[in-house]
């Protein structure tokens, strides 16, 4: 059975034979074999939604079901402790320890430098210092005012992100929209 993404041609016949994939919203063919109502398309993403999602709902409304997560979570991290990871890293990879000492040597005595340069801790930040969180907000406006359309952000990369029920949306520009709303107001 083929999987391709068809296009709508408005025929009413058409919702019998087809669906809209909840996740892509791309247009299919329902899979016969399937009884009920298909909602998710058979890309790998597509089942991954679905899978996160039946996942988010069972853990809303069944509590024994929770529970049981919960315990066999924590007979996990019981079982291996994140510290217990750093530790074996750092005695199998020598090589890694080692360098990781000297730069945090060198950034120590780069911060001495700045504390000396600077005077006190409460003068600010030197023009040339790197900021250690990158996506720092800052005083200034990054985004013009005016109309944008929000749409969710299709990703072109099969990259998994880490935080899977994060809202992320391209920012469009709407310039039409924008005149014409601007010509209404008095």
């Amino acid at each position: 059975m083929s999987y391709i993404c068809v296009k709508s041609t408005g025929m009413i016949s058409q919702s019998q034979t087809t669906f809209i994939c909840c996740h892509c919203g791309c247009r299919y063919r329902k899979n016969v074999r399937l009884k009920g109502h298909q909602r998710y398309c058979r890309s790998k993403a597509c089942q991954s939604a679905r899978k996160k999602q039946w996942e988010r709902d069972r853990l809303k409304r069944d509590e024994a079901y929770r529970l049981k997560r919960q315990s066999s979570k924590k007979a996990w991290y019981n079982k291996y402790p994140g510290n217990r990871y750093q530790s074996s890293y750092r005695a199998s990879h020598p090589d890694y320890v080692s360098g990781n000492r000297e730069k945090q040597r060198l950034r120590a005595s780069c911060n001495r430098e700045k504390q000396g340069l600077r005077g006190s801790k409460n003068t600010g930040t030197l023009p040339d210092e790197k900021i250690v969180k990158a996506d720092a907000l800052l005083s200034e406006s990054l985004v013009s005012k005016g109309f944008y359309v929000l749409v969710p952000y299709k990703k072109t990369c099969p990259e998994k992100i880490v935080k899977t029920d994060a809202l992320i949306i391209e920012l469009l520009s709407n310039q039409g929209l924008q005149a014409i709303l601007s010509a209404r107001s008095p």
